[in-house]
């Protein structure tokens, strides 16, 4: 995501505040936007979305996208551990099941996930991540 992007929310965040904070408590004072500035905005946005940088290239943007995946499920994973830890098996549960779908042929994971299962005595669901590590 280019600078122009994040400029682009950093401004169109800036007036949402504005208006929260300048309204009296009324949703129909959101209603009052001035028509020029969002359409100044969206039209940034979409450019900034539309047409990336000359110098990005696609195979960068791709391993910027597999990265963050990655990293992504790696942090809700570790999370699911420490919800394990704490016995709350619920979000261990949401959290390495999460990491799954980012990352769905992790081991770890898939234990990590049989254990929460079993934990929770969802043992069908527990048996098929231990198939699946075998």
């Amino acid at each position: 995501m280019g600078a122009n992007y994040i400029a682009t929310r950093f401004c169109f965040t800036l007036i949402l505040l504005s208006l929260i904070l300048s309204g009296s408590g009324r949703a129909s004072e959101i209603d009052v936007l001035d028509e020029n500035a969002l359409g100044s905005v969206s039209q940034s946005l979409s450019t900034a979305v539309e047409t990336p940088s000359p110098s990005v290239s696609e195979a960068f943007l791709e391993e910027v996208r597999v990265n963050s995946r990655r990293q992504a499920a790696e942090a809700a994973f570790n999370l699911s551990v420490i919800a394990a830890g704490r016995k709350d098996f619920t979000l261990a549960g949401t959290l390495i099941d999460e990491a799954i779908q980012l990352h769905p042929s992790n081991p770890d994971y898939l234990r990590v996930a049989a254990g929460v299962a079993y934990s929770i005595q969802e043992y069908a669901k527990a048996e098929a991540y231990q198939v699946v590590v075998l």
